[in-house]
């Protein structure tokens, strides 16, 4: 399996922001529309990173907990941190025969799973544990536990307003022709969080810039079962490093059926 560091080398190709492009996908009569949905969709996008308990604003640290050990979580004043003794503890989390549970040692915290509350005390990717003004992040591996730290009171969080965006641009609404990869061959990513992520490459998507070929690669975290159908786009442009985030941004995409598929640059965030 391939290994390869997120937004720095896993490009395909760059596709140039910076210019216009005189064919967009869009018709001249759904400008109009197409402008009011992408205002409204990146006004919920705030009040996300508002609110969110996960919101990139809240991060504050992160723990990495080797397996073999019982590790015991303790809030402080600006942090969470990790220790060998139960005292002030609110959780403790420990690999058992290969499987990492986490148990709580106070009546403070609550565990949650996609939205809903968690009674067993198995350890799963994306388990959200909550005490005080904390929220730790799970991200389990053989080795070791990753644990994200967010801190609804952290002051950058408490201050933030607003995202800053690019003006809308319509020429930058695109349509992709989609060539599946035939065997995809699957890739470790090193996530901006330092974690890794496998993906599949999936397909090479072609388009057009002022007449300029340009080709994204599109790829997929499973080819069956749950996220088959959600397609994660990496690029660099002409903004990175300058503009915008320096390693680059993605596009997340549903995928569609048949060989064209709509491509929206306005949509693109960063880590």
């Amino acid at each position: 399996m391939k290994k390869l560091t997120i937004l720095a080398t896993v490009v395909a190709g760059l596709f140039v922001v910076a210019c216009t492009n005189s064919g967009g996908a869009l018709k001249r009569n759904e400008i109009s529309d197409w402008t009011a949905n992408l205002l409204k969709m990146r006004e919920k996008t705030n009040v996300d990173f508002k609110n969110d308990p996960v919101s990139p604003m809240a991060g504050i640290g992160r723990l990495s907990v080797p397996a073999g050990i019982i590790c015991y979580l303790v809030p402080g004043s600006h942090a969470v941190n990790m220790s060998d003794k139960a005292a002030d503890a609110v959780l403790k989390v420990s690999n058992v025969d290969g499987n990492w549970t986490w148990k709580s040692l106070t009546d403070d915290v609550s565990v949650e799973l996609n939205g809903k509350s968690v009674n067993s005390e198995a350890v799963e990717d994306g388990m959200l544990f909550h005490f005080g003004s904390y929220t730790l992040q799970a991200y389990t591996g053989k080795e070791r536990l990753i644990l994200i730290v967010f801190d609804s009171k952290r002051p950058e969080l408490l201050q933030f307003q607003h995202l800053r965006y690019f003006e809308p641009n319509s020429d930058l609404v695109l349509n992709a022709k989609v060539e599946r990869i035939q065997h995809p061959d699957k890739i470790t990513m090193l996530t901006s969080r330092n974690l890794e992520k496998g993906y599949y490459r999936y397909a090479v998507l072609h388009f057009s810039v002022n007449g300029e070929n340009c080709q994204l690669t599109a790829y997929k975290m499973n080819l069956k079962g749950k996220y088959d159908h959600e397609l994660f786009i990496p690029f660099r442009d002409a903004t990175s490093g300058k503009e915008s985030y320096g390693a680059g941004r993605f596009l997340e995409l549903k995928e569609t059926p048949g060989d064209i598929m709509r491509l929206d640059f306005n949509l693109a965030f960063n880590p």
